[in-house]
C-alpha cells in the first residue's frame, strides 16, 4: 500500500450520508481512485437507487435525467458507469424521500473519490441557496474503524442540475 493510502476493505466500509441535500434529484455514482495505480474503482450503486433517471424527478413536466448517457462514460476527465437508475434523497422540497443512504461497498485502497451528483431547487429557490452553504456530507467508513465525513457544499461541489443560467463554475468540481 502507498503511504497516505486508506485500506477500505470491510464490511460497510463506506456509508454516504447527504442528510439536508437542499432538493430531491441527488444523482451520483462513485469511482474510487487508487494511489499506486491510477485506475479506477467504479461502484456500482444500482442496488441502492431508488428512482428511474427516465422519471420525473420534481413537479415540473420534463424534469428527468433521461438524456444522460448510460454505461461507461467520461465526464470532466473522470470514468463513470452510469445504469439506470439514482440515488435520490430528501430535501425540503421533497420530504417523502429517504434521508441518506447507507452501506455502499468500496472494498478498495484509495486516495481520493469522484462523484457524479447534482442537487435540485439551488438556483430556482427562494432566496437561492447561497455558495458555500453546506447541503449534505459523505461519511467514510475505514476498515481500521476511523471515519471521514466529506462536506458537500454548493456552489463548490455542486449546483442545481436544472437552473443553472450563467453560474457554472465551481471550486472543488467540474460542470
Amino acid at each position: 500500500m502507498v503511504r497516505g493510502q486508506r485500506d477500505l476493505r470491510a464490511p460497510r466500509i463506506a456509508r454516504v450520508r447527504l442528510a439536508r441535500i437542499v432538493a430531491g434529484g441527488a444523482l451520483w455514482l462513485l469511482a474510487a481512485v487508487a494511489a499506486a495505480d491510477p485506475s479506477f474503482t467504479l461502484v456500482d450503486l444500482q442496488a441502492k437507487a431508488n428512482h428511474k433517471l427516465a422519471d420525473k424527478l420534481h413537479e415540473l413536466d420534463g424534469t428527468h435525467l433521461n438524456s444522460v448517457p448510460r454505461g461507461e462514460q467520461t465526464l470532466g476527465g473522470t470514468r463513470f458507469k452510469i445504469g439506470e437508475r439514482l440515488i435520490h434523497l430528501r430535501g425540503a422540497h421533497m420530504p417523502d424521500l429517504p434521508e441518506k443512504a447507507e452501506g455502499i461497498k468500496v472494498d478498495a485502497a484509495f486516495d481520493r473519490f469522484h462523484v457524479l451528483h447534482s442537487t435540485g431547487y439551488g438556483e430556482g429557490s427562494d432566496p437561492p441557496v447561497e455558495d458555500g452553504t453546506e447541503i449534505g456530507a459523505y461519511v467514510l467508513r475505514y476498515a481500521d474503524g476511523t471515519t471521514a465525513r466529506v462536506p458537500i457544499r454548493y456552489g463548490e461541489d455542486l449546483r442545481d442540475w436544472w437552473d443553472w443560467p450563467d453560474r457554472t463554475e465551481l471550486k472543488r468540481a467540474k460542470v
